[in-house]
């Protein structure tokens, strides 16, 4: 049959952009991080099917090299750390009304392995879910492949197949996707530690924020 969209996985339309096996509709041939459209030459693979536009690899590259104020000792440090508030603000835009905000965290040795152990935790389970579900969904990092829910979705997915509609997911924006992944979440007791804004609004998402989210998920699937 023909080739999938490596964005959207859809195989109607007219796949119009090519890179090597990969393809693309020209409506996804867009930056994964500013959603912007990209210019062919202008435009960076970074793996598993994402594409950033210059401005934005560069910025990505910098946050993810910088080891301050995103590195943790343990789970169960971090875990300490959180204090529950009634904010009338979100701590990372300033909007929406989540039932918690993060304290400052220090910086401990260590931690990037931490980090690294829950990215490969999340990848694992992402495989897993991979073989009983076509479209593969794959992450890389900690800020950008988040960025459109499917992820979060997925690793759900992964644990609690009847938790997620996936039809329903393919359907939605990346901020209807992030309400229905953390709506669903909170059903098994994780806590809205994010509004879809905070991950949506920004270039390139807060790193820190979406590894506390992600422990609070990795809890509640152990």
């Amino acid at each position: 049959g023909p080739p999938a969209c490596v964005r959207c996985k859809r195989r109607d339309g007219d796949l119009d952009v090519a890179i090597g096996d990969r393809y693309y509709h020209v409506a996804c041939w867009t930056c994964t991080a500013c959603d912007k459209a990209l210019a062919l030459d202008h435009a960076t693979d970074v793996g598993n099917g994402e594409l950033q536009c210059d401005r934005c690899a560069a910025q990505i590259a910098r946050v993810e090299a910088d080891p301050r104020g995103n590195q943790y000792d343990s789970v169960v440090s971090v875990q300490r750390q959180l204090r529950v508030v009634t904010p009338t603000q979100s701590p990372v835009t300033g909007k929406g009304s989540p039932a918690t905000v993060v304290a400052r965290l220090p910086t401990q040795s260590g931690s990037a392995r931490h980090q690294q152990e829950l990215l490969r935790w999340c990848q694992r389970r992402l495989a897993k879910r991979s073989a009983f579900r076509d479209g593969g969904v794959r992450v890389s990092n900690f800020t950008t492949s988040w960025k459109d829910g499917r992820a979060f979705c997925a690793l759900l997915e992964s644990a609690f197949p009847a938790l997620i509609d996936w039809s329903k997911v393919m359907q939605q924006d990346a901020r209807a996707n992030l309400d229905y992944a953390f709506t669903q979440a909170a059903s098994l007791g994780v806590p809205r530690l994010l509004d879809p804004e905070d991950v949506t609004d920004l270039v390139v998402p807060d790193r820190r924020s979406i590894v506390l989210y992600l422990m609070e998920l990795h809890k509640a699937m152990a």
